[in-house]
């Protein structure tokens, strides 16, 4: 149970401190900053001046009134705000979406709504794993990855994804980022990657280009998509005969960074 002394606490804060968290309040009225960066900076605001002034809040008592006005004004805004079905929701078939499906989309959702303040938190994660600044917005996203972005980047070398083995390393780096962003998705992950990893096995090292290719093409379409998971394998035939059959309108289609830099001199030309 909270001290008496706990109690009084706010009336003990100088009024300077009482200022800066009251304009923190103004800000996100004024939308200029997220709910989660605001009660952040709030929380980071009252403990500076705690020690400072010598103000004991062990539980966190001083930045209760501030949060419960944040919550007030959601609320406020939430009673305002004129209820719109949008167009696509109509035509959302869920009669295939599991549990996962909607568990990922809830952490997209939390991700996606400030971005910025998810960022920065993760940065001061302990445990998070290595990975590029910029390719952590597209796992948090749940978006494509490059993997040539991220394959290398741990010994600070340039590299390109060019067959199985740098394919294999750059999953590697990949998954504990997905995992974790999104716990929960060890087994669908795994199933993924032994399909690549199978069609590595089971064709000719000449042939891994084209498995490369149509790997980058499944993560864009799993990435586009909220109903789609990697273990859905059969989700991808379409793609698996436009890329592996000889006869596929994709097959020897090369999406690699190089490629795409042979295309731009081509059209500059």
């Amino acid at each position: 149970m909270a001290s008496s002394s706990n109690l009084t606490a706010p009336s003990h804060l100088h009024l300077d401190t009482a200022v800066l968290l009251r304009g923190l309040i103004s800000d996100y009225k004024r939308r200029h900053r997220g709910r989660a960066s605001t009660i952040a900076n709030i929380a980071r605001i009252s403990a500076a001046a705690c020690r400072e002034q010598g103000v004991e809040d062990s539980d966190g008592l001083l930045i209760v009134p501030y949060i419960e006005e944040i919550f007030a004004l959601d609320e406020e805004k939430e009673k305002q705000r004129p209820k719109v079905t949008f167009p696509f929701a109509q035509n959302s078939d869920e009669s295939n979406v599991t549990p996962l499906h909607r568990q990922i989309r809830d952490y997209i959702d939390v991700y996606t709504s400030d971005l910025t303040e998810a960022l920065r938190s993760l940065s001061l994660s302990f445990g998070a794993p290595t990975f590029p600044y910029d390719q952590w917005k597209n796992v948090l996203r749940d978006v494509y990855v490059d993997f040539d972005r991220i394959y290398g980047y741990d010994i600070d070398l340039e590299r390109q994804v060019c067959n199985a083995g740098s394919w294999l390393s750059a999953f590697d780096i990949y998954k504990p980022a997905v995992l974790f962003a999104f716990p929960g998705r060890e087994a669908e992950l795994q199933a993924y990657y032994r399909h690549i990893q199978n069609l590595f096995f089971y064709r000719k090292e000449s042939f891994h280009g084209h498995i490369i290719s149509y790997d980058r093409a499944v993560r864009k379409f799993v990435g586009g998509r909220r109903d789609v998971l990697f273990n859905e394998i059969a989700k991808f035939d379409m793609l698996r005969m436009a890329y592996l059959n000889e006869c596929g309108v994709a097959f020897g289609v090369s999406d690699s960074p190089a490629n795409r830099g042979r295309k731009r001199m081509r059209k500059e030309l």
